[in-house]
């Protein structure tokens, strides 16, 4: 049975055994309620009788049933409280030790600093591209529903070098800092940065003067949740069929049609060919939309445009076609 189905039943024994208690010595010994009441906790407690004592040898045969199944009854509810309290505190304990030796298997995976409103739906997106993460949340209900949810996360302070440390920084590939103060996201963007210098930090920020100090302190990528919420409602408004094909590529998992990057390797069969010849729509279906290249992006590149190592295309395809795009960028 359940512990605290037990624990339930135990306690309706014991009320029960009080209640026997109660009526038994309010008929063998014409005591009130109260009395009645007082002499069965006496008893059921092993404390010892003071001024009102058991007179009828009936009386004093219901005390020993009494004693006797008294003590039993609160040995069993006892035992069954204890015994809740110690496996509520052992499978916490070694809950959280398995959390812990699986954020330290971890490398590359992201860390999200903050699991509220706007890190929900960070960690939520992540886990549908199947990248690995943990979450740092010092809001214990948050915490509780990141647990619920099977999310690796550590219930502390975000901003503290030690915890950043727990969350495997060291190993991390990424850090989005997606906490409510803009103050608390410096700092934090600031410590990951030192401990990781190779760290891609994405930083949320509330007000527009605070993206020159995220920057500063290192972060590669500043969102604005608010800002961009504004721009996106109003381009709904404007311009609806665009909203609708960025919301088909990027959101809707289900659909078949993805947006991807792909970084050219020095030695790949496309270093030195032109877009044109280089088979990624012939042969994988795939379009490349844009490359980033020494900072700057190329939109909508010519045919003619060459593929350098180093590149990073950006491409649009058919999510089964990207199986096929391995074998034509891998080094030789």
């Amino acid at each position: 049975m359940h512990p605290i189905k037990n624990a339930a039943l135990s306690i309706v024994i014991l009320l029960a055994v009080m209640a026997v208690g109660v009526f038994g010595f309010i008929f063998f010994e014409h005591l009130s309620f109260i009395e009645a009441l007082y002499v069965t906790i006496v008893t059921m407690t092993t404390t010892g009788y003071g001024d009102i004592v058991p007179t009828s040898p009936h009386g004093q045969a219901f005390v020993v049933f009494l004693l006797i199944s008294g003590v039993m009854a609160i040995a069993f509810v006892s035992t069954n409280i204890v015994g809740i309290v110690i496996e509520g505190q052992l499978q916490s304990f070694w809950g959280r030790r398995n959390m812990e030796n699986e954020i330290k298997k971890l490398h590359n995976h992201i860390i999200v600093c903050g699991a509220g409103r706007v890190g929900e739906h960070v960690i939520h997106r992540l886990r549908l591209e199947n990248q690995s993460c943990v979450a740092i949340e010092q809001d214990e209900d948050i915490c509780d529903h990141l647990k619920t949810r099977g999310i690796l996360y550590i219930c502390d302070n975000a901003t503290k070098d030690d915890v950043l440390v727990q969350a495997g920084i060291e190993h991390a590939s990424g850090l989005i800092s997606a906490l409510p103060s803009d103050a608390d996201n410096v700092y934090v963007t600031l410590t990951a940065k030192s401990l990781n210098p190779g760290l891609r930090i994405v930083a949320r920020m509330e007000r527009s003067e605070s993206e020159n100090k995220l920057r500063r302190a290192g972060a590669d990528q500043v969102i604005s949740p608010t800002i961009l919420g504004g721009f996106r409602m109003a381009t709904a408004m404007l311009k609806p069929a665009s909203v609708d094909f960025v919301e088909t590529v990027l959101n809707r998992t289900n659909l078949q049609i993805v947006l991807e990057e792909l970084l050219v390797k020095d030695g790949s069969p496309l270093v030195g060919l032109p877009i044109s010849r280089s088979l990624l729509r012939a042969t994988a279906g795939i379009n490349i939309v844009g490359i980033v290249r020494d900072s700057d992006l190329i939109l909508n590149p010519a045919a003619s445009e060459i593929i350098r190592a180093g590149d990073l295309l950006i491409v649009l395809g058919k999510r089964e076609h990207f199986s096929k795009i391995e074998e034509l960028i891998a080094s030789k």
